[in-house]
C-alpha cells in the first residue's frame, strides 16, 4: 500500500530534529546552559508537531468514515443496468483498489463485466514479437511496436473477441480474471493506471494508445489511480476522457461512478485535477 503522508512527515521532522541537535552539539559545546535551553525548545516544538499530526490523523479518519457513510447514497442508482470492465494497467496493481471499485459499481446499481490486467512485461513481449528484442527499449521502432500491440488489444476489446483476448493472455501480454472474457454488447471501462515514477514510458507507449483506441471506438472510459501515487494522469488531458486521481478514497470512488455515468472532467487532489469532485446532483 506504500508509505502514508503522515509517516513521511514524521520521518522528515525526526531527521531535521536530529540534524539540529547535532549542529547544536557541534557548535555549542562551549555554552552548555544555552545548548540545554535550545535542545529543550526543540523538544517542545517536536512534541507540538506530533500533537498536530495526531489531530490531523483523527480528522482524516473522521472524514474517511463520513465518506464511507455518505458515498453509497451519492452513487445509488447512477449505473443501474450498466456493466463495467475493469482494465488494470498499473505495473504493480493493488487488489484492494479493484475490490473498492467493484463495490462502488455495485452500490451504484451496476455490475463488473470482467477484469483484465495488462502484464508488467507487455512492452518487452510486444518488442520481442516484433523481432526487436535486442533494440533499445526507447527506440522509435520499439515504441511503435508496443503502441501497435496496445491498439490491437483495444481492438479485441471493442470487437468483444474472446478468442483474441485469450490468445493475448497465452502470450503473457494480459491476465484475465475469468476466461473466456464474455463482454456484453454495451459496457463501460474503468482503467486503473500506475504511478508516473513506476513506468512513465509504459504510460505513454501502452496505456495512452490503449485508452485512445477505446475512446475512438465509442467506449466511455474513466482513467483512475490511487491518491498516494505520483500522478501519471497528465498524459490523458489531450484525450476526451475523465480522470480521477484518488480512487482509493470514498470521494474518489464517487467521482469514478459519476464519470462512468457520463460526467466529464479531471477530478481529485493532484496536480492534474481541475476539481476535487464532480457536481453532486
Amino acid at each position: 500500500m506504500g508509505i502514508s503522508l503522515r509517516h513521511h512527515v514524521i520521518s522528515l521532522v525526526a531527521i531535521f530534529f536530529m540534524l539540529l541537535v547535532g549542529l547544536l552539539i557541534g557548535f555549542g559545546m562551549s555554552s552548555q546552559p544555552r545548548l540545554t535551553e535550545q535542545i529543550a525548545s526543540l523538544n517542545d516544538q517536536f512534541r507540538a508537531l506530533q500533537a498536530n499530526l495526531g489531530r490531523l490523523d483523527r480528522q482524516r479518519h473522521a472524514y474517511e468514515q463520513f465518506g464511507r457513510e455518505v458515498a453509497p447514497r451519492l452513487v445509488s442508482g447512477r449505473l443501474v443496468g450498466q456493466q463495467v470492465l475493469l482494465v488494470v494497467t498499473a505495473p504493480r496493481p493493488d487488489p484492494s483498489v479493484n475490490d473498492q471499485i467493484a463495490e462502488a459499481v455495485q452500490q451504484a446499481g451496476g455490475s463488473v463485466a470482467g477484469e483484465l490486467t495488462v502484464d508488467a512485461r507487455f512492452a518487452k513481449t510486444a518488442a520481442a514479437t516484433a523481432g526487436l528484442a535486442d533494440s533499445p527499449p526507447d527506440s522509435r521502432e520499439v515504441r511503435a511496436a508496443v503502441a501497435s500491440e496496445a491498439e490491437a488489444l483495444a481492438q479485441a476489446l471493442l470487437a468483444r473477441d474472446a478468442a483474441a483476448l485469450s490468445a493475448e493472455a497465452k502470450r503473457k501480454l494480459i491476465r484475465l480474471r475469468d476466461q473466456p472474457l464474455a463482454l456484453p454488447e454495451h459496457y463501460l471501462v474503468a482503467a486503473v493506471a500506475g504511478a508516473a515514477d513506476e513506468a512513465q514510458d509504459r504510460s505513454e507507449w501502452v496505456d495512452r494508445p490503449l485508452v485512445a483506441k477505446l475512446l475512438d471506438g465509442g467506449l466511455r472510459v474513466v482513467v483512475c489511480q490511487r491518491m498516494e501515487d505520483v500522478s501519471s494522469l497528465g498524459i490523458y488531458r489531450s484525450l476526451s476522457v475523465t480522470t480521477v486521481d484518488n480512487v482509493d478514497s470514498p470521494l474518489g470512488l464517487v467521482s469514478l461512478v459519476y464519470g462512468l455515468a457520463g460526467t466529464r472532467g479531471h477530478f481529485g487532489l493532484g496536480p492534474h485535477a481541475d476539481d476535487p469532485f464532480p457536481p453532486l446532483q
